[in-house]
């Protein structure tokens, strides 16, 4: 007998939960190689796996129509993006990830490891999966000439261990930051909600306030709750009457209200706004408290 086809909105919901649970159980089913003495210490040793969380992936049965970016060639400088913080997990051939993190550093935060500075610059956090063993490494990239470029020798992987060595950048390694600015350009923008379960990676799925509310419709209900707390949404600005003055009317903002925290599925989810929104949210205050300031915040009914 042939099975159920689901489609609409459970076919996504089951489109979603399949691809964080193959992420996380394909960063799980790897082994972290051992450091070898050689290993570069400091602050650019090889990071611990616990640094890639709320992980955007590529792959994993996900198609153009559930994942899209902003194309790297339409981002003429990092100015558009900055600053940066962001990670994705990447489905390679042979059945391998590989994890990457970005985020925005100062000279300062790298003086000492390394030799190259500019006003923007990326530590870069890198995991890959190579003979069934998971191999750690970090880099710092610079903006200079209108590219991206290494700050330092370059850090490639080897079957027997990490070592450094002053190699041309291969190109697929030069398009990673451009690729991470084009998924940053998209979150700026995007609400996103982050899945995981404790003590894995986090993946992290775009989405918006309204696909927020209708996808997660039967997340669980809390411990000791007989109802779902409503989640993060965006409440109209209106008028409300003043619980001192019946005839007088209160001017509330547009705001956002709701639980931040859920969890769906067995997993553990956060709701991130769109940094964009964010910043509304902050000029939607000060022009409340200017009205406030003004005294145009109350009227009489």
């Amino acid at each position: 007998m042939a099975g159920r086809i689901i489609t609409g909105i459970e076919g996504k919901r089951v489109k979603l939960r399949s691809a964080a649970n193959r992420v996380i159980a394909e960063v799980r089913k790897f082994d972290l190689a051992p450091l070898s003495p050689d290993t570069r210490s400091g602050w650019l040793k090889p990071p611990p796996l616990a640094t890639f969380t709320e992980l955007e992936p590529l792959g994993f049965g996900l198609t153009d129509e559930d994942w899209w970016i902003f194309p790297p060639e339409d981002i003429p400088d990092p100015t558009i993006v900055w600053p940066m913080d962001t990670a994705a997990i990447i489905e390679t051939e042979g059945g391998g990830v590989r994890l990457v993190k970005v985020r925005t550093i100062t000279p300062r935060e790298c003086r000492g490891s390394v030799t190259r500075f500019s006003p923007y610059m990326l530590r870069m956090d890198y995991a890959e999966t190579i003979d069934r063993r998971m191999f750690t490494a970090a880099g710092v990239y610079v903006w200079v000439g209108g590219k991206w470029a290494e700050a330092n020798g370059h850090v490639r992987f080897t079957a027997k261990g990490i070592r450094e060595a002053d190699t041309p950048m291969p190109a697929d390694d030069a398009q990673i930051p451009s690729v991470m600015m084009g998924i940053a350009l998209n979150q700026r923008y995007q609400w996103g909600v982050s899945l995981g379960r404790r003590g894995t990676p986090s993946i992290r799925f775009a989405t918006d306030p309204t696909g927020i509310k209708e996808f997660f419709r039967f997340r669980d209900l809390p411990e000791g709750r007989d109802r779902r707390e409503s989640l993060l949404n965006w409440v109209s600005d209106h008028w409300r009457q003043n619980r001192h003055d019946p005839d007088v009317e209160v001017y509330v903002r547009k705001h956002m209200r709701g639980s931040t925290h859920f969890g769906w599925a067995d997993m553990l989810c956060t709701i991130r706004p769109a940094p964009y929104d964010m910043e509304k949210l902050e000029e939607l205050r000060r022009e409340r408290n200017a009205m406030r300031i003004a005294g145009v915040d109350r009227r009489n009914k």
